[in-house]
């Protein structure tokens, strides 16, 4: 099952009339006015920007208005208007805003007093409230054969039972340990949500940023629930959980997930996000627990138990397979040079025979670079004592500075409690498999060298903590060389997703990493328990099969590649992946990534951009990206001079973005394509199928390229549209099956893990996307070494 369901029109009462406001701006600021045009049409209909006239579906009382809107714009009533007298298009857009809005509202109330008590196997663990919530607080409706459809998902969401205040006992100090800044060495964010905010089914989600001592608009905030968001005293105390009014308390300053504008709050009127980092163990377990059989057994009946409920849902003929176009799974072909050696265990070791052939194959995933290593594994344990002909792939792309480098400075960092015994039959097992494909590669190049891991007297042991952290860092600075260096790190726990967001991924030892990446040393997790058996033994088999993927993740880190696209027609073109961030974090800052990929399908260049500037959220500076990478022509390499320029957006790219493409392809004199690719998406695939599809929504189309090895598939939206420019004039053209094949093979350029999966978007907005949010995290890493395509945060 696809999770879209046709709408019926004749059992939902469609307003009648619309309202006519025209709109009058108090402030010439761009980004302002952008901000208020879009609130305007988001919320209550169409905006006819030319004429700044806007068309609701409700009479609009401007006291409900949020106060950073109402100070930029008047609306003046104009009239009411039979809304089929409207133009289609805007006749169009009121109906659908007025059906979102409709729907949302709907399946919030069914899923907080219905579904939520249904299927949760409790609504409390510990210190935490849990409950079914609308994923992404989004319906997207879509036409299809000239009929209304609406898509949803849903998600767990969680939330203090406590108000913030309470949370910290009171604590000012506490607070204050609990603000996020930029430039602070950790990875501790505390999310908050406002309290009168979930009297509206509001999502938003706040970090707590800073507490304020200046209490001058304390009686402001503290009357602004019930001024104007229609909170009556009774109402507040149950949404946030407080019997008496504490006059004593501070001011916090919280950043919403969606821009970088600081808002201040009563701590109070505000109850903790769950963060796996400020929940305990036990209530991390149990929220697991909850969440992955929501995820992973009952979010299908969920969605159709909503439907059910709401009589206006068609679910009767909600068939999609028969229009979803299958992929041929031989249509990935990357291309991999291979070599032919004599393996050999003699004393306890392994040795590598010379090279008996060099030779280019084809392979289709990721998974078959690593069929050597049941050979490689056998000889380990004894079980055979050579094996002949093993086909050991070759990198295709060394970064030059290895080329002088005979060894990498290796660090391995001990958890304190771990078992050193335990420890090395887990390192030596990684190093030995990649000591194979280095002595193979260095055979047969000579000049383009693999370093050798030298981790001689540099075994340290820490603590997971601020003290520990800091410690352990001041020992490997005096041990370091300053020049680029490696760093096992061997836990007692891994990495974790979390909840909140399928995309996000939760790491304990991320203050210890910023550290370590700001003084280039990169590292690779070892989660000791998941190799461990219950006898506190190495579990060989679970070790066998994550050691190939933990192995072709050093080589990725270190920026070595070994495939690129086989039989492609991308001729003179270089692929980038852009994706922009809007200060989520920094509080107006805009930071961009691009990743860089030749006609070969080879990533050769991670480069970040940051700007200290405020732009309107919408324009994503797209061009000041490009002429970054264009000035530093010295530190990449590369040129965009009459060169096919192939742009993939996360994202929609707008008309101030295209504009700005314009005038960069007519200085270049290069062809620029554009197409959007929209990452996170409501979309799911209900089935377990290890093929890939494409659908064409007429609009947009969806596309699987993953198989989750938990829970089902999230498909990807492309819009059916891509931007030609060429020397500086621009044309759209719609979306073709080549371009969606193209995606698709992108998305087979999987430098981070070994599987036979694809990654859920194409290759390159992936690894902008992870990279930003690398750079969020405050991991960085010099330009020197990023310039080779490091990719140090997977």
């Amino acid at each position: 099952m696809l999770n879209i369901f046709k709408i019926n029109l004749d059992k939902i009462e469609l307003p009648n009339d619309a309202y006519i406001y025209r709109v009058e701006f108090k402030t010439n600021n761009k980004k302002d006015v952008n901000k208020t045009l879009n609130f305007l049409q988001n919320n209550f209909g169409f905006l006819d920007r030319s004429k700044l006239v806007l068309y609701s579906y409700e009479k609009i009382d401007f006291n409900r208005i949020p106060n950073k809107i109402k100070n930029h714009v008047e609306l003046e009533f104009d009239s009411i208007v039979n809304i089929d007298k409207l133009e289609e298009k805007a006749r169009e857009k009121v109906i659908d805003t007025y059906l979102r809005k409709k729907i949302k509202k709907d399946i919030k109330i069914i899923l907080k007093e219905k579904l939520s008590k249904k299927y949760l196997k409790s609504n409390k663990i510990g210190r935490w409230k849990i409950y079914l919530s609308l994923d992404r607080d989004r319906v997207e409706l879509l036409n299809y054969n000239d009929e209304k459809y609406a898509a949803f998902n849903i998600k767990v969401k969680i939330l203090g039972c406590k108000n913030l205040w309470d949370w910290v006992n009171r604590d000012e100090n506490t607070l204050k340990k609990l603000c996020w800044t930029e430039d602070k060495n950790k990875d501790i964010k505390l999310w908050f949500r406002y309290a009168p905010d979930i009297k509206e089914h509001k999502d938003t989600n706040y970090i707590l940023t800073k507490v304020i001592s200046n209490k001058s608009n304390f009686e402001w905030l503290k009357e602004y629930p019930f001024k104007h968001k229609g909170v009556n005293i009774e109402e507040l105390k149950k949404l946030a959980n407080f019997e008496n009014f504490d006059e004593n308390q501070p001011i916090i300053e919280g950043i919403p997930h969606i821009n970088g504008d600081p808002y201040p709050f009563l701590p109070q009127y505000c109850i903790p996000a769950y963060n796996i980092y400020i929940a305990s163990e036990e209530e991390n377990k149990e929220i697991f627990k909850i969440i992955n059989d929501i995820n992973f057994k009952k979010k299908n009946s969920i969605i159709l138990d909503i439907v059910h409920q709401l009589n206006y849902l068609d679910n009767s003929n909600n068939d999609w397979s028969k229009h979803l176009i299958k992929i041929k799974n031989n249509i990935i072909k990357l291309k991999v040079k291979f070599a032919k050696v004599d393996l050999k265990k003699k004393k306890n070791k392994i040795e590598v025979g010379n090279p008996k052939e060099v030779f280019c194959k084809y392979i289709s995933n990721t998974a078959e670079l690593f069929k050597w290593f049941k050979y490689y594994w056998d000889l380990k344990n004894g079980n055979k004592m050579e094996v002949n002909d093993v086909e050991i792939p070759i990198p295709n792309f060394v970064p030059e500075f290895f080329n002088n480098m005979r060894e990498l400075e290796t660090f391995i960092l001990i958890e304190h409690g771990l078992s050193k015994e335990t420890i090395n039959d887990i390192l030596y097992s990684a190093v030995w498999g990649y000591n194979i494909i280095m002595e193979v590669t260095n055979k047969v190049y000579g000049d383009k060298r693999l370093p050798k891991l030298n981790f001689r007297g540099k075994t340290l042991y820490f603590k997971n903590n601020d003290l520990g952290v800091d410690k352990i860092f001041k020992q490997i600075c005096n041990m370091c060389n300053g020049k680029l260096g490696f760093a096992f790190i061997f836990g007692k726990y891994g990495r974790e997703v979390i909840p909140e967001d399928e995309d996000e991924i939760f790491d304990y030892y991320a203050p210890l990493k910023i550290r370590l990446f700001n003084n280039n040393i990169l590292s690779q997790n070892f989660n000791i328990e998941k190799y461990i058996n219950n006898n506190k033994k190495v579990d060989y088999k679970s070790l066998r099969y994550s050691l190939s993927n933990v192995i072709y993740n050093i080589f990725s880190k270190l920026g070595i590649k070994f495939f690129e696209l086989g039989e492609n027609s991308l001729k003179n073109t270089l692929i980038l992946g852009i994706d922009v961030g809007y200060g989520e974090f920094y509080s107006g800052k805009v930071t961009g990534c691009t990743t860089v990929y030749d006609e070969n399908g080879v990533l050769r260049n991670i480069i970040p951009v940051k700007k200290e500037s405020s732009p309107n959220k919408e324009t994503a500076k797209i061009k000041a990206l490009l002429e970054e990478i264009d000035l530093k022509y010295m530190t990449y390499k590369v040129d965009f001079e009459n060169r096919n320029i192939i742009i993939l957006r996360d994202g929609r790219l707008i008309e101030d973005e295209i504009e700005q493409l314009k005038e960069f392809s007519k200085k270049k004199k290069c062809k620029i394509i554009a197409m959007d690719v929209k990452k996170n998406t409501v979309y799911q695939l209900f089935r377990k199928d290890s093929n890939s599809y494409y659908i064409n929504l007429e609009n947009f189309y969806l596309l699987k390229c993953h198989n989750p090895r938990r829970g089902y598939p999230r498909l990807i939206k492309i819009i059916n549209r891509k931007i030609v420019i060429d020397k500086g004039i621009s044309k759209e053209e719609p979306i073709t099956r080549e371009d969606i094949l193209l995606l698709y093979k992108l998305a087979a350029l999987n430098y981070s893990s070994i599987g036979n999966s694809c990654l859920k978007i194409p290759s390159p907005i992936y690894y902008a996307d992870k990279f930003l949010k690398a750079l969020k995290r405050g991991w960085s890493l010099k330009e020197e070494y990023l310039k080779y395509g490091l990719l140090y945060f997977i």
